[in-house]
């Protein structure tokens, strides 16, 4: 059991339960109805039941927190940085617009959940909950950006620098540092580019602060597509572990694979002969994670004369090469696979350089650099999964369209996203 200090309570970590203890003296609270009545139907708070004991003189929250949500503190450093921040900028300002309820901005305090998002553990009703200090909000979620964006620094070590707390900042975010110590606004914290930074070499591993046994977060990746209308185009998934694992066998199976071919024995080497040599070889070095010289082989193949399977072959690789452009070239329907391996690899910025006429090249761009007219202008064309029902989001949010985003996410009929949508709407 770990018992940590926060404001005029405790939060006790038993095992896979949080609880958040006052002194009954502090709380002016009689039912969970009196509470409800005081809060928002929709908010971004993790589910709660509590207790009065009277003979031990101690008022207990008990936190019901869903499966995948982890502490803040688990997310230093980590690839969904970026997300998690703007997650964070709409918390500080959801909670600017409730006068009678407010939070703790505390790492211990703040839970993400499998898809990025953030919700809060407790959350107090003025008047029946102990009356503090009002918060800079902004301040405050500066300081918890910051927190996210350093290695062995403590948050109350965050909390007493102050504005130099930016010197502290990890090397791979130093380009930033002084942009987000000097941010005044929530405008000016939304333009920083929180997705760009230098390669963290190594993989931090955090130092365990206490003990909490709940599931691992898991990227959703079972969330259906919602399939724009129209569209009959097929689309082909793309699953990198899957493809590298066929690698290894196509490279032990392709002379078998390849069609029958008469081959003139007069000619010591036909040309048929050559094209599969150089596939059977480009996939061989391909199956060993040698990339680049793939590429010399694949490159000389017909492309056209293919088959589908060999040719998703080929367009992998080109990408693990780094020549996205060139994969699209031979192939612009390949774009959905190559945002989706962009995804998973924290690359989505190399998308920037492209030059491509698709629908999902250009959405994805305008999501990267925030360009949310663009994002309102584009979406439709694509298929919705969670992350992108989220760009959409806030990308209605930031026009003012707070209705429009809501039926969005309604349509999509996707629980995360609707969800999502009443958090960050504050509508239903």
């Amino acid at each position: 059991m770990k018992r940590i200090q926060c404001e005029d309570g405790t939060f006790v970590l038993d095992g896979n339960q949080v609880r958040y203890e006052l002194p009954v003296s502090k709380v002016s609270i009689h039912s969970y109805e009196e509470y409800s009545e005081a809060v928002p139907t929709v908010d971004c708070a993790v589910p709660f039941t509590f207790e009065s004991d009277m003979q031990e003189g101690v008022f207990r929250i008990f936190f019901e927190i869903d499966p995948g949500y982890m502490p803040l503190e688990k997310f230093r450093l980590s690839s969904t940085v970026s997300d998690i921040i703007l997650d964070l900028l709409f918390l500080g300002q959801y909670f600017e617009r409730q006068p009678h309820i407010y939070t703790f901005y505390q790492p211990i305090n703040i839970m993400i959940g499998p898809s990025s998002d953030v919700k809060v553990l407790f959350r107090g009703v003025h008047g029946l909950f102990p009356e503090r200090k009002p918060d800079v909000i902004l301040e405050s979620v500066k300081q918890l950006i910051f927190y996210l964006l350093t290695d062995n620094v403590s948050f109350g070590e965050i909390k007493r620098m102050g504005k130099e707390v930016w010197t502290k900042i990890h090397p791979a975010y130093s380009h930033i540092g002084k942009k987000l110590s000097r941010a005044t606004t929530w405008s000016e914290l939304e333009h920083i580019d929180f997705t760009s930074h230098t390669p963290i070499v190594e993989q931090k591993q955090s130092k365990k602060q206490w003990s909490f046994s709940l599931p691992k977060p898991k990227r959703d990746v079972s969330t259906p597509l919602l399939a724009p209308k129209g569209n009959s185009r097929k689309k082909i998934g793309f699953r990198p572990k899957w493809i590298a694992i066929s690698l290894g066998v196509l490279a032990l199976l392709t002379p078998y694979l390849l069609p029958d071919q008469k081959i003139n024995h007069a000619d010591p080497v036909s040309k048929q002969q050559q094209q599969a040599d150089l596939l059977q070889n480009g996939i061989r070095l391909a199956a060993m994670g040698k990339y680049e010289e793939a590429v010399k082989m694949l490159k000389q193949l017909n492309f056209s004369a293919l088959s589908p399977e060999n040719k998703n072959v080929v367009l992998y690789t080109y990408v693990n090469a780094g020549q996205i452009q060139k994969a699209l070239d031979l192939d612009p329907t390949y774009a959905d696979s190559v945002v989706q391996y962009l995804v998973e690899k924290d690359q989505l910025k190399k998308l920037l350089s492209i030059k491509s006429n698709s629908v999902t090249i250009q959405f994805e761009q305008a999501a990267y650099t925030r360009k949310y007219k663009t994002v309102l202008q584009l979406y439709q064309q694509v298929p919705i999964d969670l992350r992108r029902g989220k760009v959409v989001i806030r990308a209605f949010v930031n026009q003012g369209r707070h209705q429009e985003a809501m039926e969005f996410a309604k349509n999509t009929k996707q629980e995360k996203i609707i969800t999502y949508a009443k958090t960050k709407t504050g509508l239903n």
